[in-house]
């Protein structure tokens, strides 16, 4: 099975029927209305999906990135052990007529209300390299990792060769990124992001995306698209004097092309 947002649904499906050969006897179905997903996210959520299935959850019988079939209450659902939000979570796919029964069986469980997925989004703002990528008011299809600003470690291997576009990617001559998605950390605790905020350095300005208040770093942080037509290096990120204009006042901030969250992404394999 392919997950994809719902932003890419129509390019991914399309794309894949393509690429099947002549000879081979597959076939491309589109299962979204068939299936409801469902995420467990954050450091207690191993705690709260336990109280719900009898499957054992605990490392290393279910690590990271893998799938397992789990029972809650009458009925046999598959989960992944995925995240994105930086922290330890779970995708519970669900048929789609069981999906009210799963979801009083959490409420029960946890004692929650229904949350915005925005608020999923805005959280996953610091973990964005963790191909977390909020960047659909940032980015397009049409964009390949370069223009996004990714420093990926795409080296000269067989698996980035057979990736879409791989080879392609490994050929192009490896020139400074002028073009970057960093992270923007305002360094007062008092202010919030809420988009569109314009980040400044060096008499110049950038519109930030999202956005949102992290009290454990200091201050609310979001993303930006720098691109200064110069070589954006830690160098670069590093001069200057930056700040981001909220309201119509000036704040100092901070900028890191690096995680400011978990940068080694340990939290979530735990």
């Amino acid at each position: 099975m392919v997950v994809v947002t719902d932003t890419m649904v129509h390019h991914a499906h399309p794309w894949m029927k393509r690429n099947i050969p002549d000879n081979a006897h597959a076939f491309v179905t589109d299962v979204t209305f068939r299936l409801r997903a469902t995420q467990f996210a954050g450091a207690d959520s191993r705690a709260l999906l336990q109280k719900i299935t009898t499957e054992d959850l605990s490392m290393p019988h279910f690590r990271f990135v893998r799938r397992a079939r789990l029972t809650l209450g009458s009925h046999v659902r598959f989960c992944i052990r995925i995240t994105y939000v930086g922290e330890l979570g779970y995708e519970l796919y669900i048929p789609a007529e069981q999906a009210t029964h799963v979801y009083d069986r959490i409420v029960e469980a946890a004692g929650i209300r229904l949350g915005a997925c925005r608020a999923q989004a805005r959280l996953a703002v610091c973990v964005w390299r963790k191909v977390t990528v909020i960047m659909a008011m940032t980015s397009t299809t049409q964009m390949g990792p370069t223009r996004r600003g990714w420093a990926l470690p795409s080296t000269s291997t067989s698996r980035v060769a057979s990736l879409a576009g791989g080879r392609a990617r490994q050929t192009r001559p490896r020139a400074p990124l002028t073009r970057r998605l960093v992270q923007v950390l305002v360094k007062d605790p008092q202010p919030l992001l809420y988009h569109a905020e314009v980040v400044h350095v060096w008499r110049r300005g950038w519109l930030r995306s999202s956005g949102i208040l992290r009290p454990h770093l200091g201050g609310a942080v979001g993303l930006v698209m720098v691109e200064p037509k110069l070589p954006v290096d830690e160098a670069y990120l590093n001069s200057g004097t930056w700040k981001v204009d909220i309201a119509g006042t000036l704040y100092p901030a901070s900028v890191s092309a690096r995680p400011l969250y978990d940068p080694k992404n340990l939290r979530p394999r735990t």
